[in-house]
């Protein structure tokens, strides 16, 4: 059996043992592929119930209004995908290149477990903002559907574009740099 199959079938023990308020359907895992059919699928009510005693991203209102005047780059992320991994570095290097009081890094994670996002963000020394999305709020508000998915508003507060997934050919900071530079441009 290879490391691919036994992170398969690690998963999907660990989606078989899962809380009943799961998340979302359409996630990909490692290898791309959809993650499976979660209980809020089966079982709409009592997940959008189960989900709301355990926020930690706002979930009425604007959750970006603090940040409005800025140009903002969500990072859709969880440490279980292996194209989010790979991405770290040049996320990194994108915060380092454009961070500045005008420019808002947050990175917005769906992990499934609050203790998996906070060790993963603590030993990678993610020191932008970070937010556990355990209710899927933002992730349905900026109707994500696959990971890594990275939204930039402009400081109206409008989107300006999404980008989905990887970009072998390119990096993140030369992907996403070019509208990230024109929205800094914008005056307020």
């Amino acid at each position: 059996m290879s490391v691919a199959d036994m992170a398969r079938a690690a998963r999907a023990k660990k989606q078989s043992d899962a809380k009943p308020a799961a998340k979302f359907s359409r996630v990909l895992d490692d290898d791309n592929v959809p993650r499976g059919v979660y209980a809020e699928d089966v079982h709409p009510a009592r997940s959008a119930a189960a989900g709301a005693s355990s926020q930690a991203a706002p979930s009425s209102g604007d959750p970006l209004a603090e940040y409005r005047g800025k140009v903002v780059l969500l990072d859709f992320w969880a440490s279980w995908c292996g194209p989010c991994r790979r991405s770290l570095p040049s996320i990194k290097r994108l915060q380092a290149l454009y961070g500045s009081a005008d420019f808002v890094l947050i990175g917005v994670s769906e992990d499934d477990e609050e203790s998996d996002w906070r060790s993963y963000v603590s030993s990678n020394q993610m020191t932008w903002t970070q937010r556990w999305d355990s209710d899927s709020t933002l992730l349905s508000k900026f109707g994500v559907n696959g990971l890594p998915t990275y939204v930039l508003i402009g400081r109206d507060g409008a989107v300006v574009q999404t980008f989905v997934g990887e970009a072998p050919a390119e990096s993140i900071v030369e992907r996403i740099g070019p509208a990230l530079k024109a929205s800094l441009a914008v005056k307020r």
